[in-house]
């Protein structure tokens, strides 16, 4: 069985007094994997994000598009302009590598961690969410509702609640 951690949009864009505190526990279990993908959005000019909430956060080419951590050496990248960042890409990688288990943890939960656990089902990838590393950075409110759905829709089989 081949395990991955899927590090979702840990960037400077999403870090705050409500996410700060996850950013080294997931630079510290990194080093618990031979495999490891870091996902990192990036707001397209003239995307949905940028049209509908008016949010011009994370542009490719600015500082807080950068990682909030020290990636682990040999991880692998993957770019992504949506909620998910299941792409084909990500898929392509997990069947090459014949990864059996995905671990997610990043932020925020109530948006790209909900949405890219929801997709890795569809796609019926094995999944657990490592729940004391995920956070959102809209605050305990948006986290703790981004948990009752994903609770609600994928059963508490899926959640791991390791504390380190």
């Amino acid at each position: 069985m081949t395990k991955a951690l899927l590090i979702i949009d840990v960037q400077k864009c999403f870090i705050n007094k409500h996410t700060e505190h996850i950013v080294s526990k997931i630079e510290n279990i990194q080093k618990e994997y031979d495999t490891v993908i870091i996902s990192s959005f990036f707001n397209k000019e003239k995307s949905f994000f940028r049209e509908n909430l008016n949010w011009n956060k994370c542009a490719k080419s600015s500082e807080e598009h950068s990682l909030a951590f020290k990636p682990k050496n040999n991880s692998t990248f993957l770019e992504h302009s949506n909620y998910s960042c299941i792409t084909k890409d990500f898929l392509n990688f997990v069947r090459e590598k014949d990864i059996t288990e995905i671990h997610l943890c990043g932020m925020d939960t109530d948006a790209c961690v909900l949405k890219t656990a929801f997709d890795c089902i569809e796609y019926d990838l094995n999944i657990q969410i490592l729940v004391n590393f995920i956070g959102s950075s809209g605050g305990k409110e948006m986290h703790e509702s981004g948990l009752n759905i994903l609770y609600r829709n994928l059963g508490k089989k899926v959640f791991n609640d390791r504390n380190s």
